[in-house]
């Protein structure tokens, strides 16, 4: 076949140039065009049947000029192809395929690039497919690196990867040439207003809708081949499902449907959202049944010891006949006069957030459901209860080196026994292993060489022991101030982030009130733990002793442990029956004269004391 007269063939020239990234070294069509015509001239090819021009990616299958040049080739009104590169032709193998059985078959004669030509022969159908299967490996590797890329861009870079939504424009840095959205400040804020005119109750959707296109004259951003127009009703209600909005993108990532946050102004906050999404009705998706309750898996049943679960509803006061119904997913108009929920003029929109207990251990559990303000309610007074001034607590802080400068100074006694003893132990192995290769050792009976290895086992384990008293020594001072610094900060603060904090913050707080934690006739009972229920002790009983004791206006070493010691009862009696609680000072300071300052320590985990100091 290679014999065969290029000016006999009959031609078809195929160019083909893609938008994706694919394409970027790639020339125009009309460069192609006109380098492919060129070289027909230099290789004498004149009978050219037809051209084809198409804009395409080769990924996947599906071409519709490619399908036509494949199809005449099979007529027989064409035998030979003129083609920029290998590439051009295919980059998945259902298309190389075609090409190369239409060479088996005897339909197709020449395939022609710029830089070779392929005859219907083994060899050179060999090396076309290679050239096939080289563009199809790039083609996975090129995929392989944008699934990557896309990935990093949506978790790491938290940015949009696909088309700008409405209120956003695609934007390219001039200098870095990075594709990303950003603000569209011209129809950002119409959006806007009519999102929080639907969730304050002024407009309902269609009315909103109506005063975007109709009174503000919203019109959507041109594009190339649509756009410009007013904001479409199912453009409209789509935007106001979406969840971008609120700060949560949805993005098919490796082919799953992912959702993560990004870095874009919100245009609504999450309450504003779900609002709005309960105002849609029909037109809204269904109410999300995954929430993230705080307090749940911390608390359990007083009555049957189940779990304490929550659970979220809606309820509707129909603005049309006052009617109170429960909003479900598939319910969208009112139970009694069918209304519907997203014509209703400004609906009064009720959220409630209950806990209960599951009755999975016990069905007949007769406990009843307590409304999440409640039991935060009830949660900021346990915590009141224990509370410290931030003023104070800072002084405290400061001052609690100076508690423990004694102790430091033991610390440092013990520290250099312990260095001196692991300095004897080594000097012992290094006596005794200078031993193990003297003659003595070796002319030594078994029964001595087994004494004397088990000897050097029980040093070894002495240095080692010594090693880790030295490191533990050394890491509780460290221990000592950071358990108090952070019993101080949670006695200080733990009101406000109670009050300011978000789901897992909450939790955490409760957590840290005590174990066994119940919720029994509609009151969380708190199984507190021993440090808080001395500070609440402790403030309670210097707060009796502040109604006769006058506060020193001078700065001296004045001792009241002499008479204050049977004042605080409560405090006699935790040491006696409870060694975790020494009373260790009650002293007055002229940097808060008008209040009392108990200081008292308590065992840690760690066999280190935490120095807690209670004003008033």
């Amino acid at each position: 076949m290679q014999d065969v007269k290029l000016s006999d063939l009959k031609w078809a020239i195929y160019c083909r140039k893609s938008s994706d990234s694919e394409d970027k070294q790639i020339e125009s069509l009309p460069a192609q065009e006109k380098e492919l015509r060129e070289a027909a001239k230099r290789s004498g090819i004149k009978n050219i049947v037809k051209l084809f021009k198409e804009s395409h990616s080769a990924f996947h299958p599906g071409r519709p000029d490619y399908n036509e040049m494949i199809r005449m080739v099979y007529s027989g009104e064409i035998n030979a192809i003129l083609v920029w590169a290998g590439n051009r032709i295919a980059r998945n193998p259902v298309d190389a395929g075609a090409c190369i059985y239409a060479m088996d078959q005897g339909k197709l004669l020449v395939v022609k690039t710029i830089g070779g030509t392929y005859f219907n022969t083994p060899d050179n159908k060999f090396a076309l497919s290679i050239d096939f299967t080289v563009s199809k490996k790039s083609s996975d590797d090129k995929s392989v690196a944008v699934h990557r890329g896309n990935k990093h861009k949506f978790f790491e870079n938290k940015e949009w990867g696909g088309p700008a939504k409405q209120g956003f424009i695609n934007y390219i840095d001039p200098l870095t040439k990075k594709r990303d959205i950003k603000i569209d400040e011209e129809r950002f804020d119409l959006l806007h207003q009519a999102g929080k005119q639907i969730a304050n109750g002024k407009f309902t959707p269609l009315e909103a809708l109506d005063w975007l296109n109709k009174d503000m004259g919203y019109r959507t951003l041109p594009q190339r081949k649509q756009g410009g127009g007013p904001l479409a009703e199912t453009t409209f209600y789509n935007f106001l499902s979406d969840t971008f909005y609120y700060g949560v993108m949805r993005h098919k990532v490796d082919g799953i449907f992912q959702e993560g946050d990004h870095k874009y102004r919100k245009m609504f906050t999450k309450e504003e959202w779900d609002t709005i999404q309960i105002r849609l009705g029909k037109k809204s998706r269904s109410i999300q049944k995954k929430h993230d309750f705080p307090f749940k898996g911390v608390m359990s049943c007083g009555e049957c010891g189940g779990f304490i679960t929550a659970e979220k509803k809606v309820q509707i006061i129909c603005s049309g006949c006052k009617t109170k119904f429960t909003k479900t997913a598939k319910r969208a108009e009112c139970i009694k006069c069918g209304l519907r929920i997203d014509l209703m003029d400004d609906p009064t929109i009720l959220n409630y957030t209950y806990y209960h207990c599951t009755k999975k251990v016990n069905k007949n559990c007769a406990q009843g459901w307590l409304e999440i303000n409640e039991l935060e309610k009830q949660v900021d007074q346990e915590l009141q209860r224990f509370e410290i001034d931030p003023d104070f607590k800072d002084w405290a802080i400061k001052h609690l080196g100076e508690l423990n400068e004694n102790e430091v100074q033991q610390d440092k006694k013990l520290t250099k026994r312990n260095i001196d003893n692991y300095e004897s132990l080594k000097s012992r192995l290094r006596r005794m292993t200078k031993h193990r290769f003297t003659d003595a050792y070796e002319e030594s009976s078994l029964e001595e060489k087994e004494i004397y290895e088990d000897e050097l086992k029980t040093l070894k384990d002495q240095i080692e022991t010594v090693k880790n008293n030295i490191e533990i020594v050394d890491q509780k001072q460290y221990d000592w101030i950071d358990l108090s610094k952070k019993t101080f900060d949670f006695a200080c603060y733990a009101r406000y982030w109670f009050r300011n904090g978000d789901v897992k913050t909450k939790t955490q707080i409760l957590e840290m009130l005590g174990s066994n934690l119940k919720l029994h006739n509609k009151e969380v009972l708190v199984n507190g733990d021993s440090l808080w229920w001395i500070i609440e002790k402790a403030k309670k009983e210097a707060k009796e002793l502040g109604v006769w004791l006058e506060p020193t206006k001078k700065a001296g070493p004045v001792d009241f442990n002499a008479y204050l010691d049977p004042a605080i009862p409560t405090l006699l009696r935790d040491w006696e029956s409870n060694p975790a609680c020494e009373i260790m000072s009650l002293t007055c300071t002229v940097h808060y004269p008008a209040r009392y300052c108990l200081h008292f320590s308590i065992q840690g985990s760690l066999q280190s004391r935490v120095n807690i100091i209670v004003t008033f």
